[in-house]
């Protein structure tokens, strides 16, 4: 009975130490299995395209060059945030393009 009471006094404490446990048990399983962190793994892409990632600072310097010419085309002033926006939906959808391209290319055998 003295052990049922303790329980039921101590039930957050049990039930906090469970929690915590439980995630420190899948981060290090994590770790043990991939060899680093998910949250450190992709650090360095922006994202993948049919299994083709894509390099941040290769993307970035793409985003700069064509934020650069919406700024040479609207006069030399600065860009408002919905073209940066735009800038980069734009150099996406070159990487989308590019990439399916390539693929329908490779299916047809040019």
């Amino acid at each position: 009975m003295g052990f049922m009471n303790y329980l039921r006094n101590r039930a957050g404490l049990v039930i906090v130490i469970f929690i915590g446990f439980a995630i420190f048990a899948f981060l290090l399983g994590d770790v043990i299995n991939y060899g680093t962190p998910f949250w450190a793994r992709h650090q360095n892409q922006v994202g993948s395209i049919n299994g083709e990632t894509i390099d941040i600072n290769e993307f970035n310097a793409q985003v700069d060059q064509t934020s650069e010419m919406f700024r040479q085309q609207m006069g030399g002033g600065t860009l408002n945030p919905q073209m940066k926006s735009y800038a980069v939906q734009q150099v996406w959808g070159q990487y989308l393009n590019r990439e399916l391209l390539k693929n329908e290319v490779g299916r047809i055998g040019l």
